[in-house]
């Protein structure tokens, strides 16, 4: 039986579906912008007439709306099982495979991620303690959050995640369109007598698209 005053915190079924859909949505499109990317690129090269064109980019969409479907049922089972309890001085946090409980004095900071998809980052203190992960993260949705958030801003000043600057988010715009519409049209003019070196350039855009999306 949880302590009178006790807070208890939990997405609910409703909030925690329409996270982990957003969640595995927004997942699937960064795999599947590579791929776009790819495609236009073979069709500059004229490789549109390639049997395995079709063939490998039908596989690797069916993939990735595959792994977006497991992303959603997986993370829906997960937000569905997150609790988070604050009584006696203490963080409790049940997860579908743990149980987790931090002192007040444990926590060195609290920070605030911005956006629907944000929540609080609990920064926990390195004090010897192996059971102790290095951070608690408390996604946002649930109908508690605010009092969650209030409840912790007491033990801690909550400290906000800074964004990226106007500057920064356009010269990576830029740089994804550039990618996207004038890079195609370099291989086309530059590299398609060598269709080695092309597919290889293929592969490390790739590569590239991949790893920028996941930041």
């Amino acid at each position: 039986m949880e302590a009178a005053g006790a807070v208890r915190y939990e997405l609910g079924d409703a909030a925690s579906a329409a996270r982990a859909r957003w969640t595995a949505a927004l997942e699937t499109a960064a795999t599947l912008g590579p791929i776009a990317l790819v495609v236009v690129i073979v069709q500059k090269l004229h490789w549109t007439a390639e049997a395995w064109v079709p063939l490998g980019v039908g596989a690797l969409c069916a993939l990735a709306i595959a792994r977006g479907v497991a992303s959603y049922l997986r993370l829906r089972r997960r937000l569905r099982a997150f609790r988070v309890t604050i009584e006696d001085g203490a963080l409790c946090v049940k997860t579908a495979s743990a149980e987790l409980r931090v002192r007040r004095e444990a926590v060195a900071k609290v920070t605030e991620l911005e956006g629907a998809l944000g929540g609080m980052r609990v920064m926990l203190r390195d004090d010897g303690d192996d059971t102790l992960p290095e951070r608690v993260d408390i996604p946002r949705g649930g109908a508690a959050y605010a009092t969650l958030r209030a409840e912790l801003s007491a033990w801690c000043a909550i400290e906000r995640q800074p964004r990226r600057g106007v500057v920064a988010r356009l010269v990576i715009g830029a740089a994804v369109v550039a990618a996207i519409f004038f890079l195609p049209f370099f291989f086309e003019d530059f590299v398609v007598r060598s269709k080695g070196l092309a597919l290889a350039l293929v592969l490390a855009m790739w590569l590239a698209a991949r790893l920028v999306t996941r930041r």
